[in-house]
This record gives structure tokens, C-alpha cells and sequence, in this order.
């Protein structure tokens, strides 16, 4: 019989559906939630609320813009730049406080001195409690953003 193989979750295929969700367990070990149970606890039990809220904003040069949610899944796009990126802002904490679940060399993570030219900026600030994006380009840029769940 075949032995399993432990695959890196670096190496896992890309998908745009799955039933489950593996992550890491307190301890440390590894678990696997169904994806309807973890929108669950998102969305019902810890105050994530779905609003799918879309907006279009013109950011000039350096200027810093206020999303006005305190953590939550944001979907943007550019049509100056044509890239697209999906963050996810964390509640609590300016380290580790973004993910990019998908994006490319045009958004980063960094903070308001961050100073990155030709970049989009996307930064959380616990004094302000609140998520942020700054435009680095040497020119206006102009956002779509969908803030599909977020804490307010």
C-alpha cells in the first residue's frame, strides 16, 4: 500500500472553490474546517458582516485614504494601473495585520512613511482603528474597492 506524502501547504494547488479550509490549530498542529463552517463563525458568531460595499475613489500622489472599517476582506482594482489585489485586514495589531490573498508587485504592506514609488500602499493603524491604502504613484490613480466583509 502507498504511503501518504506530506505536501508543504506552500506547494498546495490553487483554487477557486474548495470544501474545506486548512489552517493551524492553537498548538500547533494541523486542521481542516469546512468552508461553510468557518463563514459561519466569520459572519455569524464573531461580527464579521457581509456589506459588499463598492466604492470608487481618485487618490492623488501620497495621499492616504481611509477604507473606514477596522479589519475585513477588501477586494480592489485600479483602472489607471489595471491590477487587482484581495486583503485581509486584521481587527487587531499594525504587525501581521494584512494578508494579500491575491495580488501582484503593485499593492505592498507598509505603513504611512512607506515611501515605495510606483506602489499602492495598504496599511493598518491601531491608534487610528482603522485600514488605510496610499497612493505612491507619481500620479492620480484611480480605485475600486469592495469591502465584501468587514468590522466596523
Amino acid at each position: 500500500m502507498a504511503e501518504k506524502q506530506d505536501i508543504p501547504m506552500n506547494q498546495f494547488q490553487t483554487v477557486t472553490d474548495a470544501a474545506y479550509i486548512y489552517a493551524e490549530a492553537v498548538n500547533g498542529s494541523q486542521v481542516k474546517i469546512k468552508k461553510s463552517d468557518l463563514a459561519d463563525v466569520l459572519f455569524n458568531q464573531k461580527g464579521l458582516y457581509q456589506q459588499n460595499i463598492r466604492k470608487i475613489k481618485v487618490l492623488a500622489p501620497g495621499e492616504i485614504f481611509d477604507l473606514g472599517v477596522i479589519g475585513g476582506l477588501v477586494v480592489f482594482s485600479t483602472t489607471s494601473i489595471q491590477e487587482q489585489c484581495v486583503a485581509l485586514f486584521s481587527c487587531y495589531g499594525e504587525e501581521n495585520a494584512i494578508q494579500l490573498i491575491s495580488s501582484n508587485e503593485r499593492f505592498i504592506i507598509g505603513n504611512r512613511n512607506s515611501s515605495n514609488s510606483s506602489k499602492l500602499v495598504l496599511f493598518r493603524e491601531d491608534s487610528a482603528n482603522s485600514c488605510f491604502i496610499k497612493n505612491n504613484w507619481a500620479g492620480n490613480i484611480s480605485i475600486s474597492y469592495q469591502i465584501v466583509a468587514g468590522f466596523w
